[in-house]
């Protein structure tokens, strides 16, 4: 993975196979254009989407769950993409957002385990 300057406002991104472009505001923020943004988008989702889910697979061990993960992560970035700041390269930021919300899963499954050893007590 690399990234390097192709022009003024431009980050081009190699994914192995494919060369995804996105344009970045003078902030520093991801933006997508309109009728090429879309296609854009795809190109990431699917040159990464199984490396993703893979990912998430190891932390998880539930395979429902990965797909689930990773498909949340590229919907919270859909979502916030006039807000969304990304450093380094977007692979990175998307492993690191699988690995949070990986993480932030097993704690909530903590909770419920918890929560429902509580319940089982009072009874």
């Amino acid at each position: 993975m690399y990234q390097s300057k192709t022009l003024p406002g431009t980050l081009k991104y190699s994914t192995g196979f494919q060369t995804v472009r996105m344009e970045v505001q003078d902030t520093g923020r991801l933006y997508v254009p309109d009728a090429k943004g879309e296609l854009t988008f795809e190109q990431v989702f699917r040159s990464n989407f199984k490396g993703l889910h893979a990912y998430a697979f190891t932390i998880l061990r539930d395979d429902i769950m990965a797909e689930e993960i990773v498909q949340n992560v590229f919907c919270r970035l859909w979502e916030k993409k006039e807000q969304v700041d990304i450093r380094t390269s977007i692979v990175a930021y998307l492993y690191r957002s699988v690995y949070h919300e990986s993480l932030n899963y097993l704690k909530h499954l903590k909770v419920r385990a918890a929560y429902g050893n509580y319940v089982q007590m009072q009874s």
